[in-house]
C-alpha cells in the first residue's frame, strides 16, 4: 500500500469519527443541562419562635433540576437546611436576630442563589430559678467573665454590705465575701481583667454619701479597696468605655445634684476628674454608642425632670449637648438597638402625667430624639434589656397610682411596637435583669411597695 493512499485513508477515518461524535452532521449527544433559575423560598422574610418547631421552610425554582443546596452563614441553631431537597426545618434553641442567609442551588450546568430573612424571637415565657441567700433591693447585678453573676449590697431595711453569687449552671445561689462598707444605689462595673469595680453608693452608717471604691475578684471571692471616688456620690452611672476605663457620671451626694464626671483606671486604680456635665442629673441613664461616644439622659434635678441629654466624648474628655427628649423622665430604662439607636423607655414625670407610658428613639447620626411606640403600661423604676433577637425586654416597675407591675413587654425594632408578654411570678420595682450568657435574661430581687417592704430574695429567667 502507497504512502498516498495510506494517509488518504486516515484522514477519510478521521473525518468519520469527528462526524459521528459531533451534531453537525445530525448525531447528538442528548439534552443539554439547564442551570437552575429564579430560587425562592415559601417563607421569606421568616419570623421563627425560641423552641416552638417551624413549619418546612421549602423552596422553589425554575431551569434545571437542582442537584443540592448549600447555605452561608450557617443558619440560627436548631435549624438545618437539607442539601438534598433545600427544605428548612428544626427547632431553634436560640434568639437571633435579623439577618440574611444566601442559600445556593446547584448543578453541574450552574447555579443560582436566594437572600433569606430570617429572626428568632424571645420565647417570651419566665422559669423559676434558685433563691438568693439574701432579700435585697437597689441593688446591682453584673454579669462577669466566668458566665456567673455578682450580686452586691442593696437595702433590706438597712444598707447591706453582703454579696453573692448566681450560677447560671447549677441554678442557684452562694455567699461570697462582703463589702467592707455597707451601701444601695452604688454602680458596679466588670472590668477587662475580670475584676468588679464597686463604687459610691448610700450608706446608712455616717456620711450616707460615700466615695469608697472595691474591687471584686471573683478567683478569691474577696473585696479589697481601691482608690476613692473625688466626690462621694450615689445613684450615679457607670461606663465601661472602649480604652478600658469606666466613666462615673453624675449622681447625689446628700442634697446636692451633682454635675461632675470622674473616670477610673484599672492600670493605676485611680479616680481622675474628666469634664463637666453640661447638666446636673440622677436616676438617669448611660448609654454606650457605636461611636465610643456615652449617651447620658433623663434623670431628675430635685424636683425638677430635664430633657435635656449630652454627650461624652473619651478622645477629648468633654460633654457636649445633644437633641433634648420631647418629655423629662427619671427612674427611667434605656438599651441600645441593633441599628445604633437608643431605646428610652418610661420613667417618672412631674408632670400632669407623672409616670410614662411615652418611649423615645435616640439616633446618634442626627442628634436627635423622636417619638416611638408607647408602652401599654406606664411605668417607672423598670428594667430594659437588648435581647440576642434584637427586641427589648422591658419589665415590671410601678404606675402613677402606685401600683407595682409583675407584667413584661417586648418591643420590636423591625416593627416598632411593642407587645404584652409573660409575667414574673411577682410583682417588682427596683430590681434588676442581666442577659446571662445562655441568651436567657436573669431578674431577681426587688420590693413591691413603697411602704413597709418585702425584700424579694426570688429570681427568674426569661426567654
Amino acid at each position: 500500500m502507497n504512502s498516498t493512499f495510506s494517509s488518504g485513508l486516515a484522514l477519510t477515518l478521521l473525518g468519520l469519527y469527528l462526524g459521528c461524535s459531533g451534531s453537525s452532521n445530525g448525531y447528538s449527544s442528548g439534552p443539554t443541562l439547564a442551570a437552575p433559575t429564579g430560587l425562592t423560598y415559601s417563607a421569606n422574610p421568616a419570623t421563627y419562635t425560641l423552641g416552638t418547631a417551624i413549619a418546612a421552610n421549602n423552596p422553589s425554582s425554575g431551569g434545571g433540576a437542582v442537584a443540592s443546596y448549600s447555605v452561608a452563614p450557617a443558619l440560627p441553631s436548631g435549624l438545618g437546611l437539607n442539601s438534598a431537597s433545600g427544605i428548612i426545618t428544626g427547632t431553634p434553641t436560640a434568639m437571633a436576630p435579623p439577618a440574611t442567609f444566601t442559600v445556593t442551588a446547584q448543578n453541574s450546568a450552574g447555579s443560582t442563589t436566594a437572600a433569606l430573612s430570617l429572626r428568632v424571637n424571645a420565647q417570651g415565657a419566665f422559669s423559676a430559678t434558685g433563691s438568693m441567700v439574701a432579700g435585697r433591693y437597689v441593688y446591682t447585678s453584673t454579669l462577669m467573665a466566668n458566665g456567673k453573676v455578682l450580686q452586691a449590697g442593696g437595702y433590706n431595711g438597712a444598707s447591706m454590705a453582703s454579696a453573692e453569687v448566681y450560677d447560671p449552671g447549677a441554678g442557684t445561689f452562694s455567699a461570697t465575701g462582703s463589702l467592707p462598707v455597707s451601701r444601695y444605689y452604688h454602680s458596679a462595673t466588670a472590668l477587662p481583667n475580670g475584676k468588679v469595680l464597686v463604687a459610691g453608693g448610700y450608706s446608712s452608717g455616717p456620711g450616707n454619701a460615700i466615695a469608697n471604691a472595691e474591687l471584686y475578684d471573683p478567683a478569691t471571692g474577696v473585696f479589697t479597696p481601691t482608690g476613692n471616688l473625688n466626690v462621694a456620690r450615689y445613684l450615679h452611672t457607670a461606663t465601661l468605655l472602649p480604652n478600658g476605663k469606666v466613666l462615673i457620671a453624675a449622681g447625689a451626694t446628700n442634697a446636692l445634684t451633682l454635675a461632675s464626671a470622674e473616670l477610673y483606671d484599672p492600670a493605676t486604680g485611680i479616680f481622675t476628674l474628666t469634664g463637666t456635665m453640661t447638666s446636673g442629673r440622677y436616676y438617669h441613664v448611660a448609654v454606650l454608642l457605636g461611636n465610643g461616644k456615652v449617651l447620658l439622659a433623663g434623670g431628675r434635678q430635685n424636683a425638677a425632670f430635664p430633657t435635656a441629654a449630652e454627650l461624652y466624648d473619651p478622645a477629648v474628655g468633654t460633654f457636649t449637648a445633644t437633641g433634648a427628649m420631647a418629655a423629662g423622665r427619671s427612674e427611667l430604662a434605656a438599651a441600645l438597638l441593633p441599628n445604633g439607636k437608643v431605646l428610652v423607655t418610661g420613667g417618672l414625670n412631674g408632670s400632669a402625667t407623672p409616670i410614662q407610658s411615652s418611649c423615645e428613639l435616640y439616633d446618634p447620626a442626627a442628634g436627635t430624639f423622636t417619638a416611638a411606640a408607647s408602652m401599654a403600661s406606664p411605668r417607672s423604676d423598670l428594667t430594659a434589656t437588648a435581647l440576642p433577637s434584637g427586641q427589648i425586654l422591658v419589665v415590671g416597675g410601678f404606675t402613677a397610682s402606685g401600683v407595682v407591675l409583675g407584667t413584661s413587654e417586648l418591643y420590636d425594632p423591625v416593627a416598632g411596637i411593642f407587645s404584652p408578654s409573660a409575667s414574673l411570678r411577682s410583682t417588682k420595682r427596683s430590681h434588676t435583669a442581666v442577659l446571662l450568657g445562655n441568651g436567657k435574661v436573669f431578674v431577681a430581687g426587688g420590693t413591691n411597695s413603697d411602704g413597709p417592704q418585702p425584700f424579694f430574695a426570688t429570681a427568674d429567667l426569661f426567654q
